[in-house]
């Protein structure tokens, strides 16, 4: 991910532009770049004074030398993941690539409740949970993008400990977004 030194729109805070459709990292919403157009991903209700950062410097630079050499951007910074920092009250999220995807994490810290976690599409046609518990999400050209079933865990005593949990839909054709969340069975709350 590439810190927006002024390169791109102001907006911007961090993006990516790799060898898949780009996005960027505003500090409200995640934009994706599609053929169908664009689709913005975001925490509904979020913290208004929720924190966008960029984590795990990586050895690479960038350079931006189009037009004239004094609105040069050089040595540009690079990033292995973006982090919003309390989203919601004691929740945070990271963004990072794994294998050439996106994935994300959600930390829900202890005495943060889980269910306050919803997050909302603009700019698709629709969301659907899958049978082995991916969710789908239709675009508005006919396409898709898919995220896998989520995989929940909390980290005791040195030992990842599985939660079941998985997506749940809350399809609004009449409102703005399309919006999802998380069904989080029993987990000991004392840890994240």
């Amino acid at each position: 991910f590439v810190k927006n030194e002024g390169q791109v729109d102001l907006k911007i805070q961090f993006y990516e532009k790799g060898s898949s459709q780009p996005i960027a990292f505003t500090k409200e919403a995640v934009l994706f770049q599609l053929e169908s157009g664009t689709v913005r991903l975001f925490p509904v209700g979020m913290n208004p004074q929720a924190t966008l950062s960029a984590e795990n410097p990586q050895p690479g630079r960038v350079n931006y030398l189009i037009g004239n050499k004094d609105k040069w951007k050089v040595n540009l910074p690079t990033y292995g993941r973006v982090a919003y920092k309390e989203v919601y009250p004691n929740i945070d999220m990271a963004f990072y690539g794994n294998n050439g995807a996106l994935e994300y994490d959600v930390g829900v810290h202890p005495g943060a409740d889980p269910k306050t976690v919803r997050f909302g599409y603009e700019g698709i046609a629709s969301l659907k949970q899958g049978s082995e518990g991916e969710l789908t999400v239709l675009l508005q050209n006919g396409g898709s993008l898919f995220q896998k079933k989520p995989v929940l865990y909390q980290t005791i005593h040195g030992k990842q400990v599985s939660v079941a949990g998985a997506f749940r839909v809350y399809n609004d054709p009449k409102g703005k977004a399309w919006t999802y969340g998380f069904d989080v069975a029993a987990y000991d709350k004392r840890y994240p």
